[in-house]
């Protein structure tokens, strides 16, 4: 065992060490690391990127984690990283890259044993107890569910997929997604006898299909039977499942491409195309994902059964109507329209052509979020902070519209009780709109919530802190964890010459799976328009989408003409 930290090692002051670190000889730690308590380190091991391990992770001698990707489409200077979950072990030699996109990860789950020389690629999700034997070569964008063995020198060529369970033999080249439980050897591999019993017998879970995929999507053994036939997509031979859901992305600019490579991952879905009326900036990303590129959205008619829109929003009511009017259910991103008039008209076309709306209203998709519903009973004070640095592509849309509607929707939705007066106040920093923005929200039932949105702050805070009567709560959108703060005891001790007070809290610290948002809020979508196309009902959000809208609006009006404080009436 390793004792502390070694001399000849180079941590550089901005990493995050956690208690009882060691760290090896010759090791480098860069600035962008966080290591959990207990980490082990071996000798010559380089972090670099931004690396995040949990508590009780081990990584051999020699490894390489958080390395620029191999990938063509990837950019220098690209914040992206690596995280490794609790308990997980990396042998010697292991290399394993950061992700593509700007602010994406790779992930290593829970209790994973990586073997020695083997490669993790950009992009790579593994879930908990996964084992990868010696050499294994996992190339880009590949997912590897929970408790699956992949045998050494195994091939995974990209985009592929390994279902619960599954064990691939030695040597094997992976060239198909492989549904769960399945026993596979050969190349291109083969089921080899069928399921593999030991594997559903490890998940203890064959009675419980919903437990065998729980990171968002329906078991692939459940999706009805595979064709006999195989399809190609850019090269990659796929495992065609009857019923992929067709999809498009309208706008491949920043937010956009986050679309783009969410759907790209989907297996139950076909990425038709993208539609830019940047002609060079459509190919480009039509080439990096192997579809096709348009310059109309109304090109996509016909082809598409779902769509994400990312266009500037004064561009959100006629490319949104277009592809509604035209039976394709639509995520357009937040703020849904400019004005209350358009949301109304475009929820009035969702209803009377059947065509799902959803709005982009991504943190109900957080996972800590979703966790906190279940926590907060009677809040009586909310502070929310969504601060950061300036972004030169958003200069049209005001700070309310750009951060603040985030916390307005989820504000509104955590009080149940109606909002009575709102008091409003912005300042332009850095373009000819608010820029810094706060508003104090009074509800009916005495709750006040105030929200602060900043993008003038160098430093990243995505906070929510709630006080109710039994405990404080603080929610961290960025790591989706929680901490509950409730009083055990509290005394008053007096002398002669002072007064001294004592309290004990207990603190509860809830770390709730994590999962990407967007990816979740387009499977949402995704579930939606086929449970609608079976004829079964859809619960809408749309009061809730008309509510935050209508409140983001006013404290724009309020802020632009200096009014500090009026009495809020609901949307009618």
């Amino acid at each position: 065992m390793i004792d502390a930290i070694h001399p000849s090692a180079l941590i550089d002051p901005g990493a995050r060490l956690g208690a009882g670190v060691r760290v090896g000889a010759y090791s480098v730690v860069g600035p962008g690391v966080t290591l959990g308590d207990d980490v082990e380190l071996g000798h010559h091991v380089v972090l670099e990127g931004q690396v995040e391990l949990a508590s009780g992770v081990r990584i051999g001698h020699g490894a390489v984690v958080g390395g620029a990707p191999q990938d063509l489409k990837f950019k220098g200077g690209t914040r992206s990283g690596v995280r490794i979950g609790a308990g997980t072990v990396l042998r010697e030699y292991v290399t394993v890259h950061r992700a593509t996109t700007p602010e994406g990860w790779t992930e290593i789950g829970r209790e994973c044993l990586i073997m020695g020389l083997a490669h993790v690629a950009h992009d790579c999700r593994l879930g908990d107890h996964v084992i990868v034997i010696n050499y294994a070569g996992l190339t880009g964008h590949c997912h590897i569910e929970d408790r699956v063995t992949i045998g050494g020198m195994v091939g995974m060529v990209p985009f592929t997929r390994i279902g619960t369970g599954a064990y691939v033999g030695g040597m094997a080249k992976i060239n198909a997604d492989i549904p769960p439980y399945m026993m596979v050897d050969g190349q291109g591999a083969a089921a080899r006898g069928g399921a593999h019993p030991r594997g559903a017998a490890r998940v203890r879970a064959a009675d419980d299909p919903a437990r065998l995929h729980r990171r968002g999507h329906a078991p692939r053994h459940l999706q009805g039977p595979a064709r006999v036939g195989r399809r190609h997509r850019g090269g990659h031979v796929l495992m065609a499942v009857n019923g992929r859901t067709r999809a498009g992305v309208v706008g491949t600019g920043h937010m956009g491409q986050y679309h783009v490579l969410v759907y790209a991952e989907l297996p139950d879905v076909e990425l038709v195309g993208v539609a830019d009326i940047d002609p060079e900036r459509g190919q480009s990303v039509a080439a990096r994902y192997e579809t096709r590129a348009f310059t109309d959205h109304r090109e996509l008619i016909g082809l598409i059964d779902v769509a994400s829109v990312a266009v500037p929003t004064e561009e959100h009511f006629r490319v949104t109507r277009d592809l509604l009017e035209a039976g394709i259910s639509v995520l357009v991103e937040k703020p849904m329209t400019p004005t209350i008039e358009e949301a109304r008209e475009l929820l009035a076309v969702s209803r009377r052509t059947g065509a799902v709306l959803h709005v982009g209203h991504v943190e109900r998709f957080n996972g800590a979020v979703d966790e906190l519903k279940h926590l907060v009973t009677a809040p009586i004070l909310i502070e929310s902070r969504r601060l950061g640095p300036f972004v030169p592509r958003v200069q049209k849309d005001t700070v309310v519209m750009d951060l603040m509607i985030h916390d307005i929707d989820i504000v509104l939705g955590l009080v149940d009780s109606p909002p009575v007066r709102l008091a409003a106040q912005g300042a332009s920093v850095h373009t000819a709109v608010a820029d810094v923005a706060t508003v104090q929200i009074r509800f009916a039932s005495g709750a006040i919530a105030t929200i602060s949105a900043s993008r003038a702050t160098e430093e990243k805070i995505r906070t929510l802190a709630i006080t109710q009567p039994d405990a404080y709560i603080v929610l961290d959108y960025t790591e989706q964890d929680i901490h509950i703060y409730k009083r055990a005891a509290q005394e008053y001790t007096t002398n002669r010459g002072s007064i001294r007070y004592r309290r004990a809290s207990f603190v509860e610290h809830l770390k709730v799976h994590r999962d990407n948002p967007l990816k979740l809020e387009i499977q949402h979508l995704i579930g939606a328009t086929r449970r609608r196309r079976a004829g079964e009902s859809v619960l809408a959000a749309q009061p809730d989408d008309l509510r935050s809208l209508a409140m983001a609006l006013e404290i724009e009006r309020m802020i632009r003409d200096g009014v500090p404080e009026v009495a809020w009436r609901e949307p009618c």
